[in-house]
């Protein structure tokens, strides 16, 4: 249990999943900021495309790690590619919506 680990482990731990936390938000408002003061409404119309993708692909992607590479997903360079993946695609479905 976690409990029965020494502070100094917990703080790391907790540490890494903040950093971690901080990373996305700081990603997610970087790319949301980037869709709302430089692409028009029309911009958005014309390119909706984009947003079924990356809405699709973040779906894909989150049945794809849970379903089949469950195993992967635990792996340390993998983990952390899939997470940025998701990220960067769920940006972007906030940047369009932000838009509009």
């Amino acid at each position: 249990p976690v409990s029965l680990m020494p502070p100094y482990i917990r703080r790391g731990f907790i540490r890494k999943v903040y950093s971690i936390l901080s990373a996305q938000l700081a990603i997610t408002v970087a790319v949301g900021v980037c869709f709302h003061t430089q692409a028009s409404a029309q911009w958005v119309a014309q390119n909706i495309g984009l947003f079924y993708a990356a809405s699709w692909g973040s779906c894909l992607l989150l049945l794809g790690v849970t379903c089949c590479c469950s195993g992967a997903a635990r792996a340390f360079p993998t983990n952390y590619l899939f997470l940025f993946t998701l990220t960067v695609l769920e940006s972007i479905v906030i940047g369009f919506v932000c838009t509009l």
